[in-house]
Order: C-alpha cells, then structure tokens, then sequence
C-alpha cells in the first residue's frame, strides 16, 4: 500500500500531514490530480479523498467546485470520498449551522447537494475539527476498500446513481460572469428547445443567448432576466444592435471554390 498526500496540503497544512505521519510513517508527497490523499491498494486500485473544513464545503457547494472535485476523484480513481472536519447542523429554522456559527445557507440546499455527491457513490464522513480524527478516519476508509469485494456487495461496480458529468459547453457557459452552472444548463436546454434537436453546439447555445433581448422574459431560459442578459451580451463585446450568428453559408462558398480550384486543376 503507498499513501500519498498533494503537496499543496502540506503547503497549507502541515499538521494534517504531521497527523497522517503518525499512521503512514511512509507517507509520500507529490502533486495529485484529483483528491488531497490518494492511496494506491494493495490490489493495485486507487482510492481518493477530499479533505474540507466545515466551511470550505458550503463554499464549494455555493461555486460548484465540490462537484468537479468529486467527478474528477471518480475518473481517476475506483473509490472515493470526501471527509469533513467539524460539525454542519441546522437550526429551527432550517438555515446551516456550521461549527456552531449560523450561516445564510437554507439546510434543504446544503442536504440536497449531499444526497447528490453520496448518492453518484461518493461517501461523505465527518470527523473532528482540525486536524484530529482525519488520519484514523483515512485508515477506516482504507481498511473497508481493502475488503474483498464479497464484504462490502460490490458497492465499487454497481451504482444506483451515477454522477452527472458536467459537459464543456456547461462548463464555458457557467464560466461567463454571473451565468453559473444552473442559468448554463437552462440556456442549453433553450437552445435544444428552439433547434429541435437534443445536440446543440456551444456556437448555438451562445447564438441563442445573444437574441434574448428579443424574447419576453416568459419565454427565456430559466434565470435569465434582462440584467442577466445585458451583462452577458457586454461580456461578448456586443452592442446594442450586435448579435452572435453563425455564418455557414461562407463556409459553403468557401468548399465550392475548393471544388472549383479542383476542377480547374484536373
């Protein structure tokens, strides 16, 4: 078995990497491409885990980032999971309680995004505050992996729920200032709408976003008001009367004088 820690995390937490020691005296550092801990199993399969503070959770639920995350452990890897440190609770009023301090995040969001992550197959365990607790919990974790697969009913291969892949047109669109991933998804599935198709290119899509102005707010995309919209097409270089096409007919013109260049040639 090789554990291996990213090095960013011994950068920024050294006394995580001091606990792990005490278990892992053979503990490696080196840069990972997916997860802050990866083991590499007796049996050759690799495991990842995620380690967040209470905290940095809510913030990579609220940015996404948690979910690239957890997707790029399960490309990489046959096992996975996140472990918290500290305590998330809500209240009376159903808002998120972390750590004993009250946050702006409603409970049924933040147990809605842990439902998704657990359900694609992706465990997530809480442990004490930082950073005691972390090294024993990553060896319970292993020590279940390790398990021959009779143990544990083949929880590796067979999954009720797969994960979501983000696409990358999702991806380009969430990226533009104040679109993020839902208000990406809804202008997609706009642009399947309009073109009757259930393959839209992200030209389309971006096409489609810049007429908006055009349509009344009813018949936009989810999300996408005028401020929305204005800002988007801004982002773009756009003016007022400026929009995005695509100019297929150039490239057919392009191909016929190919052909001609061709002909002429024989």
């Amino acid at each position: 078995m090789i554990v291996i820690v990213d090095s960013n995390e011994e950068a920024t937490n050294p006394k995580i990497v001091k606990s792990l020691k005490r278990l892992f005296p053979k503990l490696k550092v080196q840069q990972l491409t997916s997860g802050d801990l990866n083991v590499v199993l007796d049996n050759g399969e690799v495991l990842a885990i995620e380690r967040k503070e209470a905290g940095d959770f809510l913030s990579s639920i609220g940015d996404g980032r948690v979910f690239r995350q957890v997707e790029a452990m399960s490309n990489n890897s046959k096992w996975c999971a996140i472990v918290i440190q500290g305590i998330i609770s809500f209240d009376e009023d159903d808002m998120t309680i972390v750590d004993g301090r009250e946050t702006k995040w409603k409970g049924a969001s933040v147990r809605g995004a842990m439902l998704a992550i657990q359900w694609s197959g992706c465990p997530i365990i809480y442990t004490a505050s930082f950073p005691y607790g972390y090294a024993e919990i990553v060896a319970d974790i292993i020590k279940f992996c390790s398990k021959p697969e009779v143990h544990h009913q083949s929880l590796g291969r067979k999954r009720i729920v797969t994960f979501p892949p983000i696409s990358l047109s999702e991806e380009i669109v969430a990226a533009f200032p104040g679109i993020g991933l839902k208000r990406s998804r809804a202008l997609i599935n706009y642009a399947k709408d309009m073109d009757r198709s259930t393959d839209v290119s992200l030209a389309k899509s971006l096409c489609w976003a810049t007429y908006l102005p055009k349509f009344a707010y009813k018949s936009r995309p989810e999300g996408w008001g005028d401020k929305v919209v204005a800002n988007f097409r801004l982002s773009l270089g756009l003016g007022q009367n400026e929009y995005l096409t695509i100019e297929e007919k150039k490239k057919e013109k392009s191909n016929e004088s190919a052909s001609k260049s061709t002909r002429q040639k024989r």
